[in-house]
């Protein structure tokens, strides 16, 4: 045996991934340590087996459904991801490659089996896939939420040139379509009234040093109606303390407003109506008055003749 052959079995025996040989009837012709380690079996048990005998049932039919292209065709590879069956019941995850070995004399020999344990990848996986399955309920769970409000809630990147997020109560309150507010990202601002717009830029340009703001101002419909609207917005920040993006939520107040200037056009009406009353009262006084003082006059007289 050359020093090439020794370094190759050497290389085969102490190999970190499991490595393997098997014929064509699917036998195991030889196997290495790690093999039968990720086999959960002795070297004596292992070659007694076929390959499928230690794979997990229901991965059997589709590792046979791949054998057949491999020996027609030298130039072919497998690779895919298996369970390996233990004697316990117990399994394990591997990424099984395979491969024709040719003999010497250019005709099929076995294949090449490597297999790699890949079970904290799988768990991972598991973990992952679970948790974007609970994030997947919990995102549609809060859109839910968000759709039923009468508020309008929208997120915004910390210029307020991107929309990030915008629910379906931006149509009613702005009377746009959701296209429309969608494809205009400062929608919001777009549709304040004229004489309230430099106010609100100003305390949204203020959010970066102040963090919030509560403010009150008009909008005017694409159909001319005005409305009021409450705005209370937040300057959320990432895990660096640098600005990702700010959170909105707006509330259609304008009943309120109406009570309150219908309530300021009766303070008025009041106010008026007591100055009124007053000013005929300090009249009919003064008029008392100077009566009195003609009467005064009159009894001087009386008693002066």
């Amino acid at each position: 045996m050359g020093a090439t052959d020794t370094r190759a079995i050497a290389a085969f025996s102490q190999a970190a991934v499991g490595m393997a040989y098997v014929g064509a009837d699917d036998r195991i012709l030889e196997a290495n340590a790690k093999f039968c380690e990720l086999s959960g079996r002795s070297r004596a048990q292992v070659l007694a087996l076929t390959h499928s005998d230690i794979l997990c049932p229901d991965d059997i039919e589709t590792y046979r459904q791949v054998l057949q292209p491999l020996w027609q065709d030298p130039q072919l590879t497998h690779a895919a991801e298996y369970r390996y069956s233990w004697p316990d019941g117990s399994s394990i995850w591997c990424r099984v490659s395979a491969s024709v070995v040719l003999a010497p004399n250019g005709e099929y020999d076995c294949l090449a089996i490597v297999a790699e344990d890949i079970s904290d990848y799988k768990q991972n996986e598991d973990i992952l896939r679970a948790n974007e399955s609970a994030w997947k309920q919990s995102q549609e769970r809060l859109n839910s939420i968000l759709s039923s409000l009468d508020d309008v809630v929208w997120s915004v990147t910390p210029d307020g040139r991107q929309l990030l997020f915008l629910n379906s109560a931006a149509a009613e309150v702005y009377g746009r379509s959701m296209s429309a507010c969608l494809d205009m990202p400062r929608f919001w601002l777009n549709a304040v009234h004229p004489d309230d717009r430099d106010r609100v830029q100003a305390s949204f340009e203020n959010l970066s040093s102040k963090g919030s703001h509560d403010i009150e101002y008009r909008i005017i419909r694409p159909d001319g109606e005005l409305r009021w609207m409450r705005e209370r917005s937040r300057l959320v920040r990432d895990e660096d303390e640098l600005p990702a993006r700010v959170d909105s939520l707006a509330t259609d107040i304008t009943l309120r407003k109406q009570h309150e200037i219908e309530l300021q056009k009766l303070n008025v009406e009041l106010e008026s109506r007591v100055d009124r009353r007053t000013e005929e009262l300090s009249r009919k006084n003064r008029a008392l008055e100077q009566a009195k003082r003609v009467a005064e006059v009159a009894n001087r007289a009386k008693s002066e003749f």
